[in-house]
């Protein structure tokens, strides 16, 4: 393992020590709302109810339901990929700087922030010179904190653009909108970084 990975893991572990079991902050991210839309067929010029022949309600022969194509595209980690055996992305807007440290044994992943984040106010320290920063450890942890390294920041930070997902072993990070979120698809810890708040999420 690098220097660079080391020192890298050492300073996660210490925010995650000081962050307790979980983020500064309670705050949940509701589920998205559900909508649900009638469609009423339009009668003709006669009065009746226009026909779809054997194609039933779903619009496909034999009432056969399409599958749904997933709205992610996930992409070849290879090119986020950097001398040190890391991978390092950045988000679309560029504030957020983001990577998945690994050393065959341990696995973590994390994003800082250029700006200041809602709920890490004490972050805004100019005397330390510390910005947010939010993890997502092997053990399935996530420690919110301050730091004034650079531990995401990677030289070969590609842009994973909105609606695209890398994956790297047992941890994926996608790019939203509003914010980046990583899991750990076996023990089910996840985090969503934006704007607004570093915060663990269902």
């Amino acid at each position: 393992m690098s220097r660079g990975s080391r020192m890298a893991i050492a300073c996660v572990a210490a925010i995650v020590a000081l962050a307790g079991t979980g983020c500064s902050s309670n705050t949940r991210v509701p589920p998205p709302e559900t909508a649900t839309v009638t469609v009423t067929e339009a009668a003709n010029a006669g009065g009746t109810t226009e026909s779809r022949d054997d194609k039933g309600d779903s619009g496909f022969p034999n009432n056969e339901v399409q599958p749904t194509r997933s709205p992610w595209v996930s992409v070849d980690p290879t090119p986020f990929l950097s001398d040190s055996g890391n991978h390092y992305f950045t988000s679309p807007s560029g504030n957020l700087y983001c990577g998945i440290l690994h050393d065959g044994t341990q696995l973590l992943a994390g994003c800082q922030a250029l700006s200041i984040v809602g709920n890490l106010p004490e972050c805004d320290d100019p005397m330390v010179l510390s910005g947010p920063m939010i993890s997502l450890v092997d053990d399935g942890t996530v420690g919110a904190g301050c730091t004034s390294e650079g531990v995401y920041v990677g030289e070969a930070g590609k842009v994973l653009g909105y609606g695209e997902r890398i994956t790297v072993g047992a941890i994926r990070c996608s790019s939203l909108e509003d914010g980046v979120t990583c899991e750990d698809l076996e023990k089910g810890a996840k985090f969503l970084a934006s704007r607004a708040a570093f915060t663990q999420i269902p």
